[in-house]
């Protein structure tokens, strides 16, 4: 009877949440591969992001996985990112309405709580929000995007494009200081909500451990001829 009762459930589970898988490739600014990614969207019942997550692999070998998580908010998902070739790991933990940023690098540990605005972001909370959104974001629109891989959190301006069935996202530093310092995102996604390409800098580091800027163009199975 226990059995049938797990089975059960387990089948309930199955069928309340459903699964869709999706490929992407980054590549530097000289045309070679950085690494490839293989991305897990699950949705609720109610047709809702429940959880996404990236697994990264270069040459065949699985080097970084990203968790997203978006029970507790739809935007700053609680989230981790491990990268083994390095050992280390930074994300977003929740307690009550108060973020914890955290990072573990070879030992080192670090932790901050913070309050959240009713624009922030985080990881890909933005994707999230983008996708979810397309017509609906004022070209001007302001983030407080939280980067817990920089124990910060900067102010990112929007500039929106429509061409078609396409909309492209340019996001840059609100501020001219910052923008001198911080690389801007271009993002496009169809009118499906579905992203098709990005340019900007890498939740990865390259193999000097240096931050890096890469272009990804992604793959949908449904869409493979």
């Amino acid at each position: 009877m226990r059995f049938f009762i797990v089975l059960n459930f387990f089948c309930l589970q199955l069928f309340a949440n459903t699964v869709f898988e999706f490929k992407g490739q980054a590549k530097l600014k000289d045309g070679s591969i950085a690494y490839d990614e293989t991305h897990k969207i699950t949705f609720n019942d109610d047709k809702n992001i429940l959880l996404t997550e990236t697994t990264y692999f270069k040459d065949g070998k699985k080097i970084a996985y990203l968790y997203n998580n978006y029970e507790k908010h739809p935007y700053v998902p609680v989230h981790y990112i491990e990268d083994y070739r390095f050992d280390y790991t930074y994300g977003i933990k929740m307690k009550g309405k108060k973020a914890i940023m955290y990072k573990e690098d070879k030992g080192n540990k670090e932790s901050e709580g913070i309050d959240l605005e009713d624009n922030s972001i985080s990881s890909q909370g933005f994707n999230t929000y983008l996708s979810s959104k397309l017509d609906k974001i004022k070209d001007g629109e302001v983030f407080d995007f939280i980067l817990p891989g920089k124990m910060t959190r900067v102010d990112f301006k929007v500039k929106k494009n429509k061409n078609n069935k396409t909309f492209r996202f340019t996001l840059e530093a609100d501020s001219f200081f910052i923008r001198l310092l911080a690389p801007k995102m271009t993002i496009e996604y169809s009118d499906d909500g579905r992203i098709r390409y990005y340019k900007g800098p890498s939740n990865l580091p390259d193999a000097k451990e240096e931050s890096q800027n890469v272009t990804i163009t992604y793959q949908y199975p449904d869409e493979v001829k």
